[in-house]
């Protein structure tokens, strides 16, 4: 599914490597947008680190009887109502796609019925882990009440990180990613801020359809902070629906999403939607109608409709082009973001 939005930079902290050490503040306040400027250091970072994902990686994370870390309970949202017939789905591969990982994941997904209420679901030896938005805002509280009361920031920290795994979304749209890079910043690390300021700038070149540039920008962002997955979900997304064919490449766009989804659980929609994304891309329609279906099923209401429309496209046999930007979380970068750019 569709990218999801910048998080906002703390603005207290300043853009390049001589941070601030300034209190936190008692009370917090939703931050605003910050700046997309890229500083000598962080465009120095692009060069020197690498994605986290690949196929070593993706084997460790999403083998057979591998089961995702931090297995918290979660709240079960039907899968859809539309069948998917298991034997379709994993017949006639496309060349060099026999026997994923994620196929298993597949048919664990296949095995709960529509009528099943279950926090965590395991089969195939997957986990699945559903989002749970109450969970999450109540986790949230709970970070806010240690920073805010006890001052106790590692524990704010393990918090947040609770609360955006089971809502991603809300880590980009709530600002607890900013929160979370804060805090680590002011215990002296400097890695999750600084993948969010990747991050932001990578949204603004996609958003001038400086495709590679923008995967080099997130590849690093993903390399600084490998449990913030928006980055590298975002170069799946990239790869497999850019409007230039140029900046298309099918097999490491499943490659990439396998891993964002193995490392979220197998449960979260947007990231679902983005493998199916990459199966079509690959020309595997029938993986990409297949694991459409199971995000169509966790999709909220306000996104529906885009995805059923890709849906349509890949019953048609067609791989989704993404022709206007429609975030899973947050809005766009704005224009004025855009032009502060300088990378």
């Amino acid at each position: 599914m569709a990218s999801g939005r910048k998080p906002s930079r703390p603005r207290h902290q300043s853009r390049d490597g001589d941070r601030t050490r300034e209190p936190l503040p008692t009370k917090w306040t939703r931050v605003g947008c910050g700046g997309c400027i890229a500083s000598v250091g962080l465009v120095a970072l692009i060069v020197r680190a690498g994605p986290p994902y690949g196929p070593g990686n993706l084997i460790q994370l999403a083998a057979p009887g591998t089961s995702p870390k931090r297995l918290k309970r979660r709240s079960y949202m039907s899968i859809a109502s539309q069948p998917v017939n298991l034997s379709v789905a994993l017949s006639a591969p496309s060349d060099g796609f026999v026997d994923r990982s994620s196929d298993h994941a597949l048919r664990a997904h296949l095995l709960i019925e529509p009528s099943q209420s279950r926090a965590f679901f395991k089969a195939e030896g997957v986990g699945i882990i559903f989002q749970d938005r109450e969970r999450a805002a109540a986790l949230a509280c709970q970070a806010e009440h240690a920073v805010e009361v006890t001052g106790d920031f590692i524990s704010a920290i393990k918090l947040f990180e609770h609360a955006i795994f089971f809502e991603q979304g809300a880590g980009l749209d709530g600002d607890w990613l900013a929160k979370r890079g804060l805090l680590f910043a002011e215990l002296g690390d400097t890695k999750a801020s600084d993948a969010i300021e990747l991050y932001n700038i990578g949204q603004g070149l996609r958003q001038l359809e400086r495709w590679q540039d923008a995967e080099a920008v997130y590849d690093a962002a993903a390399r600084l902070d490998n449990d913030f997955l928006w980055p590298a979900n975002n170069v799946a997304w990239q790869l497999a629906t850019a409007k230039a064919p140029s900046a298309h490449n099918a097999k490491k766009a499943v490659i990439v999403a396998e891993w964002v989804c193995a490392k979220s659980g197998w449960g979260y929609w947007a990231f679902l939607g983005t493998l199916a994304a990459a199966f079509a891309r690959c020309g595997d329609f029938n993986r990409a109608v297949a694991w459409q279906k199971i995000s169509l099923g966790l999709t909220p209401e306000d996104h529906r409709l885009r995805a059923e429309q890709e849906l349509c496209e890949f019953e048609c046999r067609r791989p989704f082009t993404e022709t206007a930007w429609a975030p899973a979380a947050g809005g766009k970068v704005t224009t004025e973001e855009v032009g502060e750019l300088n990378v």
